[in-house]
């Protein structure tokens, strides 16, 4: 047989006995040279060893012959394996040509699976797995101030592990500590740039001169940032990130030296970021780095923790070590023994949030496709049984068991590389769909695509998955014999299938519960989330964020007149009921707290944190917000008055637990305030999270920081939005309108990654669903047909319709009540790990199970009672007729 010509059953690539014949040539000449030198007297050991030096170059040459043969071997067996599977391929195709509904069906229902795993691998492996993309991003890691002592306080228990830096704890960084090769820190904010006399707000970074530096970057144009420009009044210099300059500047190289204007500060631009340069992964690259330590709010003696880090580890310096030793440093810089530190790689600082439900969902998917392999395994151990007398005469023909598997695998592979096929196109709509229904805030969501690594993962999951659904129905074909193909057309093997399908079915149901399980929860806890009351009446409400230069925010009364300006005019537009302000209003984004102490009491720690919030009259009005006691703010809470407060029913419970909050007095912001009313709480971030306690001040007394404008309207949003604008952007022309959202959309958004999560699972327990009906429904029609004769019989001799049906149903419902058994205790296991995931429901809710249980039971016993039921009906003469 040549080495291109296909192996044929039972036939073996026989080994040439070259090397046999080299150690008998080698030894005969030993031999020969040995009697020589014993006839001149030697021993015949000493003549034999004599010989065997003599004949080195021989014996060398004989090692090198054995190494040329073994690699020609090698050579010759790859060459037969590839024929052998190039042959396999070819019968399998042919062999499923003469099938096309169960090649279609097998390949579609692989497709689901592998198309499902892959997109989700895809959002994985860009969110969690692939490398940032700077030098050895691995020694790259997140610096934050850890202070457990916060976790107890509701407001802002948010910093008890990751809280921003200071002055002081940078200084301590560059001091006191040796764990880092270098660090870079920066703020990221917004400006309003400035060009041709119209203002647009921008991203920009605040960066310190050494940040480049340590990501391992350069600028693509001019220079980076100096050490000399991060002080006080420093240089006003700007390096514009590469999509700025190409899309804003057209890629202009003479660009270095040009001036733009931000926050009405004019500044030089000194170089080019790279391109896709982000800090965050979760936002766009900013357009503009400007110098940090240039505001007087960032020197050292405000105190403030601004500063988010980034720092590079020496070589030999673990994340733990690192934390231990900055952990030292900052207890020693600030002296306080509770703070300590957090130093931890900088992609899982990023993506630390989403890690557990991107695995979650991945593991989901994976359930999905076994469930997709079981199905598929059923259907060929259906198509087996019409095969035992093709399988039996192979093997009395001489060919090995070995080779039939092998044969079978490459049919069962080929399905499963035709399903990965499809699965691959599906897999890139999946993604593509996932990519838009994903939270914003998951670190690289938006750049994610079907990539080689993704359509490896297909191939891989195919193989894997093409020897998983046909191991079981390979096995089982080879039990068959010569004697069983001599006496019946169906014997052990369809026995032995039988038996192997319930199983089958178990297992498949057991999957198809546990996954139905996690989305019935999902679907439970994300209808008992938005079912929460959030305080408010959203409804009709509008929010509209402005954005403004800095030096805005830091002229309280221009800010003050340009908001009761606003709310004036607003007001008087047709259509709206009502307008407002206020500082951070409900799922805004925006967060500010303080603490507030109690007029004639001791605290030892300067008072508990509490939400603070600057508002106009008529805020809770319009926001819908109700007065549990005394009154709202109005026009006489002004400048010059007394200076007063309103507190939530949280804050009230907290400080005045056993009496009337209204009266008494409290210390917020170094100055004490009387409590004039006291309202109700108010979800200000997540429908999930407890409401804190709350303060609310006027603004007339109190200016501080952006403020949005709140707009009660039945009027159509559209149909508003342009009233909105051109009545704001008459006021003020260095201040312009940002975003006009209805309250409704900004409440949904904050549970979008519940929303996400259901969806997928859902949408995953839905497939399994069908796919399991689909395969209950394929094994009763194969054990109907299989089984046709012998109810033709039964009915002759008197058996009813139902008698019948219950008789085909029997196996598969076996396999059926045993994969319910195991999906219910699996699933009370495993639905623990959704604990963390779910609001409102019981990973164990009976509720849940009960539907579930009821669900599969349901599909079960249509699916499989409807080809019972068909073959049941089947005229006995006609079936009895070839006997």
């Amino acid at each position: 047989m040549s080495a291109s010509e296909p192996p044929r059953d039972g036939q073996r690539l026989v080994r040439p006995p070259l090397d046999r014949e080299i150690d008998r040539e080698l030894a005969f000449h030993i031999e020969m040279r040995a009697r020589e030198l014993a006839a001149y007297g030697k021993s015949a050991d000493e003549a034999e060893r004599v010989a065997a030096a003599e004949l080195g170059d021989l014996a060398a040459v004989a090692d090198e012959c054995r190494t040329i043969n073994r690699r020609r071997e090698r050579q010759m067996n790859r060459v037969h394996a590839l024929s052998e599977l190039i042959h396999g391929a070819r019968f399998a195709l042919r062999l499923l040509r003469r099938h096309p509904g169960f090649t279609a069906l097998a390949a579609i229902t692989i497709a689901l699976g592998i198309g499902a795993a892959t997109s989700i691998f895809s959002v994985v492996d860009g969110v969690l797995l692939r490398p940032l993309p700077f030098a050895n991003p691995d020694r790259l890691v997140a610096v934050w101030i850890a202070q457990p002592s916060l976790a107890k306080d509701p407001v802002i228990e948010r910093l008890a592990e990751r809280t921003v830096l200071g002055a002081e704890e940078l200084a301590a960084l560059r001091d006191r500590t040796t764990a880092y090769s270098g660090y870079g820190y920066w703020i990221q904010s917004g400006s309003m740039l400035t060009t041709n006399g119209s203002a647009e707000p921008v991203t920009t970074v605040s960066a310190s001169a050494s940040l480049l530096d340590v990501l391992g970057e350069h600028t693509v144009l001019g220079r980076g940032l100096r050490l000399e420009e991060n002080v006080l009044d420093g240089p006003h210099v700007a390096l514009v990130g590469w999509e700025t300059w190409t899309s804003r500047f057209a890629g202009d190289s003479g660009i270095i030296g040009r001036r733009v204007d931000l926050d009405e500060t004019p500044y030089t631009i000194v170089g080019v970021l790279p391109r896709g340069l982000r800090l965050d992964r979760a936002t766009p690259p900013a357009a503009f780095w400007t110098p940090v330590m240039q505001s007087k709010y960032e020197q050292p003696q405000y105190h403030n923790r601004s500063y988010h880090v980034v720092a590079r580890l020496r070589a030999g310096i673990t994340p733990a070590a690192a934390e231990l030793q900055t952990a030292r440093a900052f207890r020693a810089a600030d002296g306080d023994t509770t703070l300590s530190a957090r130093v931890l790689d900088w992609q899982y600082d990023q993506t630390h949030e989403a890690r557990g439900p991107l695995y979650l969902l991945l593991g989901a998917s994976a359930l999905l496709l076994l469930i997709g392999c079981v199905n598929v395994a059923m259907l060929l151990l259906g198509e087996s049984a019409s095969r035992e007398r093709e399988v039996a005469a192979r093997i009395a023909l001489g060919a090995s068991r070995g080779r039939i598997v092998r044969q079978l695998l490459v049919e069962s592979t080929t399905i499963a590389l035709l399903g990965a096929t499809l699965g691959a196109v599906l897999a890139w709509t999946l993604t593509r769909t996932l990519t838009s229904l994903a939270s914003t805030r998951i670190a690289g969501i938006e750049s994610l695509g079907v990539d080689v690594r993704a359509l490896g993962f297909a191939i891989l999951c195919a193989t894997v998955a093409g020897v998983l659904f046909g191991l079981t129905p390979a096995l089982t074909l080879t039990r068959a014999s010569e004697g069983a193909l001599m006496r019946v057309g169906v014997g052990h093997s369809a026995r032995h299938g039988r038996r192997l399908q319930r199983w089958l079915v178990a297992t498949e149901v057991a999957l198809s519960f546990a996954l139905l399980v996690g989305g019935v929860l999902f679907a439970r806890s994300l209808d008992k989330l938005t079912a929460v009351d959030p305080g408010f009446r959203p409804q009709h409400v509008v929010a509209i964020k402005m954005v403004a230069p800095h030096s805005f925010y830091r002229d309280d009364p221009r800010m003050l007149a340009f908001y009761e300006e606003g709310v004036r005019r607003l007001s008087a537009l047709a259509g709206v009921n009502g307008a407002a302000a206020g500082q951070n209003p409900p799922f805004g984004g925006g967060w500010s707290s303080s603490p507030v102490t109690v007029e004639g009491r001791t605290y030892e720690h300067g008072g508990p944190s509490t939400d603070q919030h600057s508002v106009l009259p008529g805020y809770f009005s319009v926001l819908g917000v109700p007065i549990r006691e005394g009154r709202a703010f109005d026009a006489t809470d002004a400048t010059g008055s007394e200076l007063v407060a309103i507190v939530s029913d949280a804050a009230a419970r907290r400080d005045f637990p056993n009496e009337s909050a209204v009266g008494r007095r409290v210390f917020w912001q170094g100055q004490y305030r009387r409590v004039v009313g006291v309202v109700g709480d108010v979800r200000a971030a997540k429908l999930t999270r407890t409401t804190g306690p709350a303060i609310y001040v006027p603004m007339r007394q109190y200016v501080s920081g952006p403020t949005t404008f709140i707009v009660r309207s039945s009027l159509d949003l559209a149909a508003l939005t342009p009233a909105l604008r051109s009545t704001l952007d008459g006021i003020d022309p260095a201040v312009s309108v940002s975003s006009i959202e209805p309250m409704p959309a900004l409440i949904s958004r904050s549970y979008s990654d519940e929303r996400y999560r259901t969806i997928i699972v859902g949408a995953f327990a839905l497939f399994a669903a069908m796919l399991a009906s689909v395969g209950l429904y394929g094994v009763t029609l194969r054990a109907a047909t299989r089984r046709t004769r012998e109810i033709g019989i039964r009915v002759a001799l008197g058996a009813t319709p139902g008698r019948a049906t219950q008789l085909v149903m029997s196996d598969t419902l076996r396999g059926v009540a045993a994969g319910l058994v195991g999906g219910l205790a699996v699933s009370l296991v495993g639905a623990r790990a959704l604990e963390a995931y779910l609001y409102g429901v019981a990973p164990t809710d009976p509720l849940t199970f009960g539907a579930v249980l009821a669900l599969l039971a349901t599909v079960a016993i249509i699916a499989s009672g409807i080809p019972a039921r068909r073959a049941s009906r089947a005229n006995p003469a006609l079936v009895l007729k070839g006997d």
